[in-house]
């Protein structure tokens, strides 16, 4: 009995110990207060309260002696501080507002009737109100409009809301901004793009700028989603793309945008002209990566490729000459599509699939070499390839005939032979 209870009594002062152990700083004992001490002073902004940053030495924090926003410092109605546009700027007036999201919030629906403004600028309050958006075809085909200035706290452009604004030069975006769908399509006169930091664009949502010849991409530019891979087709003029060494995703060499080790090809600048050697680095192309250079002649591939994405050289109209390297596997759908400049193309003994629409409107090809590992031949592969004159292929006779060939994988093709090794075939008949 003794025993037991000197087991519970030493039990007993253990367990005070600990409990007052714990009543310094960090622990669970119920008289403990926390010391706190200034970690960090957050200076005011215009677009933000300053604040004092108090720390315990348990680690908890705490905010504490708030300081009011600054005024914006305004030129020309723009804050040079944080982008705010003010409600005062001319032409403000002339636009529709219309409360959203439970009327907290205004977005902007376009210009008031007859209305006629050349710089425009969308506040970042009205009446006292954040706006936030500017809706689906806000600004369609507003051929006045030379100068937008976008103001900050706006978070989304929707699809075609500046789509057909021809003589607009200038663009200043805020940051954190979405860009939709076709946005800024055909917007024919802006010459540079300078994407601000947390942007993101979508399908088409520069497509047919035909005079843009550069575009930066922001520092903190993040994973890049398909809909990214035709946000510039019709750049006609693009030949630069420009991205900060800090990104962490992406870089650029010579205005062409890779991943960040320079493994995969992302996007070739639609305005580049004549002959291009892909680096030594590259092992596969990302879709639509080439897809309307029109204005290319070569392209020379490296040694050590093995994938071609789906639309690569897509459009290619002047590509003449392309050797696939024995290293690549796989091809993707469309990947010659209308690449109307080549006559003949030999396929490495890696690839399985030759892909649906693979050398679609390939009208001056006249010989295709493919090699005995094909097993499938996919819709449309061929379609109208209409000088087709012969097919090269590397196996025997019942080789061909056991290949699964989809319907119209051939249609409207030349009068092609097949030259097996052991026999020539003549294209079926209908």
């Amino acid at each position: 009995m003794k025993r037991k209870l000197l087991i519970g009594l030493l039990s007993a002062i253990s367990i005070s110990a600990c409990a007052v152990a714990f009543s310094a700083c960090g622990g669970f004992g119920k008289h403990h207060e926390h010391k706190y001490e200034v970690y960090e002073v957050i200076a005011p902004t215009c677009s933000r309260e300053g604040y004092t940053v108090y720390k315990c030495s348990c680690g908890r924090d705490k905010h504490d002696d708030f300081v009011q926003t600054l005024p914006h410092n305004y030129e020309d109605y723009v804050c040079s501080v944080c982008g705010s546009v003010s409600e005062s700027a001319p032409g403000v007036s002339d636009l529709v507002f219309e409360l959203d999201f439970g009327g907290y919030e205004y977005t902007v629906k376009g210009f008031k009737a007859n209305a006629t403004v050349t710089d425009l600028k969308i506040p970042s309050y009205y009446n006292g109100k954040e706006v936030t958006g500017i809706e689906r075809e806000a600004f369609k085909d507003c051929t006045a409009i030379e100068k937008i200035t976008v103001g900050y706290g706006v978070n989304r452009i929707a699809e075609s809301a500046f789509s057909g604004c021809t003589n607009v030069t200038s663009l200043n975006l805020p940051e954190d901004i979405g860009i939709r769908e076709l946005a800024f399509k055909n917007c024919t006169s802006i010459t540079s793009l300078t994407m601000p930091k947390g942007s993101n664009f979508d399908n088409g949502s520069f497509s047919g700028c035909t005079s843009l010849q550069s575009v930066i991409l922001p520092e903190d530019f993040g994973w890049l989603y398909k809909t990214y891979y035709h946000a510039f087709s019709g750049c006609t003029s693009l030949t630069a793309f420009s991205i900060s060494s800090d990104n962490e995703r992406y870089s650029t060499v010579d205005g062409v945008l890779f991943n960040k080790d320079k493994t995969e090809l992302i996007d070739f600048p639609k305005g580049k002209s004549g002959e291009y050697t892909v680096p030594a680095s590259v092992t596969s192309i990302g879709d639509s990566a080439f897809s309307g250079c029109g204005k290319l002649t070569k392209i020379i591939l490296p040694d050590n490729l093995t994938k071609i994405g789906e639309s690569v050289f897509n459009n290619c109209f002047q590509l003449g000459e392309i050797k696939i390297p024995e290293s690549v596997t796989e091809i993707g759908d469309s990947a010659f599509w209308l690449c109307s400049g080549l006559e003949s193309v030999t396929i490495p003994a890696g690839v399985s699939v030759i892909n649906e629409d693979t050398f679609r409107y390939c009208r001056n090809l006249k010989n295709i070499t493919l090699p005995a590992s094909i097993t499938t031949i996919n819709k449309d592969a061929f379609y109208d390839c209409d000088k087709l004159e012969t097919i090269d292929f590397k196996g025997t006779a019942a080789q061909w005939n056991a290949i699964d060939k989809k319907d119209s994988w051939d249609s409207y093709t030349g009068e092609y032979v097949i030259k097996c090794t052991d026999y020539i075939i003549n294209k079926p008949t209908e």
